[in-house]
């Protein structure tokens, strides 16, 4: 019958996803690096409106000096700058690969990763966003190549006994993990 109200059941989802970063988990990374988290819309109440598809999560890389890279210019403007990560729902996980590479990555260089997630509740312009305030992930970029050099021998020569000795030296900010010598007989 018309006239008559309906009922309506709604329900308000006010939580903010959470993320993760998952790779780099370390310090130092020596390849051009697919950026990788974790990211999940906490159930609260019975309320979880999940994240949103295909632009849920989005990310801010910074280097030594605060510049944000912008993966659509392609470069470091200097401002605050989020690009839309890869969202993939059915593991709630995120990548991203900086394009050009050899202009996102600076051998030696510091860089912080930042990222946030976006819900899918609905009445607003955006959903519930994660506050990106803190980052997430510090690492350092380190390409160069550690030199070594043996001091102790003498190309040519025949020795009986052997006492190795030599220097190992990588640019900072890098850290040497192992020196490794082997030494043939021929």
């Amino acid at each position: 019958p018309s006239g008559f109200a309906q009922a309506v059941t709604y329900k308000v989802d006010r939580t903010s996803p959470t993320s993760t970063v998952t790779f780099p988990s370390v310090g130092f990374v020596n390849i051009y690096p697919t950026l990788a988290g974790a990211v999940s819309d906490p159930l609260n109440n019975g309320v979880q409106a999940g994240i949103k598809p295909a632009i849920g999560v989005s990310i801010r890389l910074t280097r030594a000096g605060g510049d944000s890279w912008d993966q659509l210019a392609g470069k470091w403007p200097g401002s605050v700058v989020f690009a839309t990560a890869a969202y993939n729902q059915p593991g709630n996980s995120w990548s991203f690969d900086a394009v050009p590479a050899s202009v996102t990555w600076t051998t030696n260089q510091t860089y912080q990763l930042y990222v946030r997630g976006e819900d899918s509740a609905a009445g607003a312009a955006t959903g519930n966003i994660e506050d990106a305030g803190a980052f997430k992930a510090t690492f350092i970029f380190d390409t160069a190549i550690p030199t070594a050099t043996i001091t102790s021998f003498v190309r040519g020569s025949t020795y009986s006994a052997v006492t190795v000795s030599g220097t190992v030296v990588d640019a900072s900010p890098g850290v040497l993990d192992y020196t490794e010598l082997t030494i043939k007989d021929h």
